[in-house]
């Protein structure tokens, strides 16, 4: 009787993903990075201070990093008129989005109290995490709207205003002001 042993070897690689530097933390500069990335990727926001004017807007699930906390700064000095242009970021169904190792410094006052936000995290965007983040506010740190769901760890807010995260999921079982997400039984697992 014959026996026949055979081995079979698999190369499995590694997939790494991939990782763009923006230019300086400029608006213009980090932009630039975000429109090269893809879902998974990691974009670096290097160390400075960048004060930005107009909001920046990504829709895809990657990780924003800073250089760390106080090292990156950015100050937000976008007008603050209640339009849905007036915060410095909005992650918008980004499902696995990351925000982590920066500052955000707060400039422009929010006199009609919109509370929107220096940063946004809206849609159906599943997965988040915001961390290791400090907050000088001016108006809302983090707010969170429509059917989003994360985790926001690790983050110091401070300054004039109370709120350090609103969560308003609006659109959540028909409830109102994010009343049915808090009432809703957890779905964790």
């Amino acid at each position: 009787m014959r026996v026949f042993l055979g081995v079979v070897l698999l190369s499995a690689s590694v997939v790494r993903a991939a990782t763009f530097t923006a230019a300086s933390c400029s608006r213009a500069d980090v932009q630039s990075a975000v429109l090269q990335a893809s879902a998974g990727n990691e974009v670096l926001i290097p160390a400075g201070r960048c004060a930005w004017s107009t909001q920046l807007t990504i829709t895809t699930g990657l990780t924003l990093r800073g250089a760390g906390d106080g090292v990156t700064v950015l100050i937000d000095d976008v007008p603050k008129d209640g339009t849905d242009q007036s915060r410095l970021l909005v992650f918008e169904n980004a499902t696995g989005l990351r925000l982590t190792a920066l500052t955000i410094e707060g400039r422009a006052l929010d006199p009609g109290v919109w509370n929107f936000g220096h940063v946004a995290v809206s849609g159906a965007t599943r997965g988040f995490r915001l961390d290791h983040l400090s907050f000088a506010l001016e108006t809302t740190g983090v707010r969170v709207e429509g059917e989003s769901v994360g985790v926001i760890d690790h983050c110091t807010f401070s300054g004039d205003f109370k709120q350090g995260v609103v969560v308003s999921h609006d659109s959540w079982d028909g409830g109102s002001y994010g009343d049915s997400s808090w009432a809703s039984p957890s779905s964790l697992g």
